[in-house]
């Protein structure tokens, strides 16, 4: 198979995966087609993934063997290419999402998914370890172009922490305000009680291996180095605003979007100016750590159940009394939690008045002037990635 032909099969491929997730989601619109949800049961959705992904980790094989060593020496070429190795990563991992459980379910049966483990091996083998490696496969054959090193000091790290803070909490508000707005003006609620449900449930070995230290690792590697280093030369301004901007765009609900690519902006920055992923990295980690691991710690040490009952009890009774003094420690602990983060709000949002003129960027002889938006966005790979993105809101909201 030639390297054109190849190229073309990975594209139909693409599109064909995009297509089946289109029906899917629509088929909670449109509940009364009958044949979307026995092709279901009956396997052929299943089927078309595993032959979609099948055939596309062929054609990357080919690829990958038969790539012609040639410089893309045009700003639209690279952003295609980085284009490419978004929407294969997206398209992977819902592709073996979609057939995770099905094929879980036959061979060891519908009590596979009670286990305590199911969904974060899920997420673990899927996103973490099998889409990276196809990813990596996929950006060896894109042209890239180092980034000039240089180290942050400690002083210059923790007030990254600070600042970080700051964005998400501007962020966090925006996105609860809009999620607000949704399910008040139009009745919709998203899913993102189901994904709490998830995290304060879960165990904590397994929050931690994923969401924790996988998913920073291989969300900085994807919408940092992969993307910057192969466009950062076409001006640095427009490659931050792209991998912060997707990155958003990636985690499929509006409470997320805001925060996510006011922080995807940030790191983004700190990777250009010194080159080196695993600060983008460790910032995130402490991100994750923050909301996913202590923050659910500390919610799961309330007792919910227990508040719950506390709320319909007569608050004059000596048991709602002793309840109370039960409940207290861990309200407190919480509480500090909580005004411990806001300071760190607060804290952040000074740092970035006292700092703002210590960000600058740099222009590259490859600058693009006219038509960035268009030279980043306007390609094949861009087009699906976007698609994709926009298939994740609906599913998330519908």
């Amino acid at each position: 198979m030639s390297q054109k032909a190849a190229s073309t099969v990975l594209k139909v491929m693409l599109i064909w995966l995009l297509g089946l997730f289109g029906i899917l989601v629509f088929r909670n619109v449109l509940p009364g087609i009958d044949f979307i949800n026995q092709d279901i049961e009956s396997g052929f959705f299943v089927g078309g993934f595993l032959g979609g992904m099948f055939i596309c980790l062929v054609t990357i094989l080919v690829l990958v063997v038969n790539r012609e060593p040639k410089e893309q020496n045009n700003a639209k070429k690279s952003y295609a290419a980085v284009g490419m190795i978004l929407a294969v990563f997206g398209l992977f991992m819902m592709s073996l999402s979609a057939c995770y459980d099905p094929i879980m379910v036959k061979v060891f049966g519908s009590s596979i998914q009670t286990e305590n483990w199911y969904t974060w091996v899920k997420s673990f083998l899927i996103t973490d370890v099998f889409c990276l490696l196809v990813v990596m496969a996929v950006a060896s054959m894109s042209e890239k172009t180092p980034i000039e090193k240089h180290k942050m000091t400690v002083g210059q790290f923790i007030c990254a922490i600070f600042m970080n803070a700051g964005i998400i909490g501007i962020g966090a508000i925006i996105g609860a305000i809009v999620e607000f707005s949704i399910a008040f003006n139009f009745g919709i609620a998203g899913g993102g009680q189901t994904i709490s449900d998830m995290l304060i449930e879960s165990n904590d070995f397994w929050r931690i291996l994923t969401v924790g230290i996988g998913a920073p690792i291989v969300e900085e590697l994807i919408f940092r180095k992969f993307l910057i280093d192969r466009v950062h030369k076409y001006g640095e301004g427009i490659a931050i605003f792209v991998s912060g901007f997707l990155f958003g765009l990636f985690h499929g609900n509006f409470s997320q979007f805001f925060f996510a690519t006011g922080v995807g902006l940030f790191f983004a920055f700190i990777y250009v100016r010194t080159g080196r992923v695993w600060y983008s990295i460790l910032l995130h980690m402490v991100v994750n750590m923050s909301t996913s691991v202590i923050s659910i710690n500390l919610i799961e040490m309330m007792d919910l159940e227990k508040m719950e009952e506390y709320m319909v009890m007569d608050l004059a009774s000596s048991e709602a009394t002793q309840m109370a003094l039960e409940l207290l420690p861990s309200m407190l602990l919480f509480l500090g939690w909580v005004l411990f983060l806001v300071i760190c709000t607060i804290v952040g949002w000074i740092l970035w008045i006292v700092k703002r003129k210590k960000l600058f960027l740099k222009k590259s002889e490859e600058y693009v002037e006219k038509k960035k938006f268009c030279t980043a966005f306007c390609n094949f790979g861009m087009i699906i990635f976007l698609i994709l993105c926009v298939v994740r809101f609906m599913s998330f909201y519908i």
